[in-house]
């Protein structure tokens, strides 16, 4: 049984958190990118998302151009075959998923290009992409209809993992990967490579729902409002300093 390499005697995972336990998740908006950037982190994995504004590429409603890659230390095991096939896969899961939420008011005659890059794949990169997106759209100043959140479950037997490690999902039987609304939790994505009854894809959705509300939501919004603090106090400098110069 996978889930007796997966579990200590006492129910723990090996990283000694509960069955529903989130990994810790850091983010933060930077001023890397042409229009400004964000990071992701949960657990181990990490992305980097950056945002450029393509003014060659004219199109009459937002266009959005996802391109993906991977630090050469990115996977336990470097398997180049599998990163570019998982690279072409998350470019289109990505794009489909923002393009209907993205407001281009700022220039729509232009295509907005969003570059990842993956600096560690512990299980949930495709879920953190998403969530590195969402900061770096956000953060380079596009409106979006509404925060677009993700989380990643796993199926191992009878078990199911919330925020799967890499280790974890070598062993699982089946695994979902979530986006959704923050405030409708309408869902705007589900990535499978796996099948499984219905009964479990119900309660796999579900659970990978709740889970980004829960834990992953808080963190978005809070770096957000860390980032509108810093520039609130850098006006304010900015504005006082020209105030006594005049």
């Amino acid at each position: 049984m996978a889930s007796l390499d997966l579990l200590t005697a006492a129910g723990f995972r090996k990283d000694g958190r509960m069955l529903d336990q989130h990994r810790r998740v850091k983010a933060e908006m930077g001023s890397f990118g042409a229009n400004g950037g964000a990071t992701y982190q949960c657990g181990k994995t990490m992305v980097m998302a950056q945002v450029m504004e393509d003014e060659q590429v004219p199109c009459a409603s937002p266009q959005l151009v996802v391109s993906l890659s991977w630090a050469p230390f990115a996977f336990p095991e470097r398997r180049l075959q599998r990163q570019n096939r998982l690279s072409s896969t998350y470019e289109k899961a990505l794009k489909d998923t923002f393009e209907p939420v993205l407001q281009n008011k700022t220039n729509p005659a232009a295509a907005i290009n969003v570059q990842l890059t993956v600096l560690c794949a512990d299980g949930g990169t495709l879920a953190a992409c998403v969530n590195a997106t969402t900061l770096a759209l956000t953060r380079s100043g596009y409106a979006l209809d509404d925060l677009v959140i993700a989380s990643t479950v796993a199926l191992a037997d009878e078990y199911l993992f919330v925020d799967p490690t890499h280790y974890e999902l070598i062993k699982k039987d089946c695994d979902l990967t979530v986006a959704c609304l923050s405030r409708t939790k309408e869902v705007a994505l589900m990535s499978s490579e796996c099948k499984t009854k219905v009964d479990n894809l119900a309660l796999m959705l579900e659970t990978a729902t709740e889970s980004s509300i829960r834990d992953v939501l808080p963190v978005v919004v809070a770096a957000q409002e860390a980032h509108a603090q810093r520039v609130s106090i850098l006006r304010t400098l900015v504005s006082e300093r020209l105030i006594a110069s005049v």
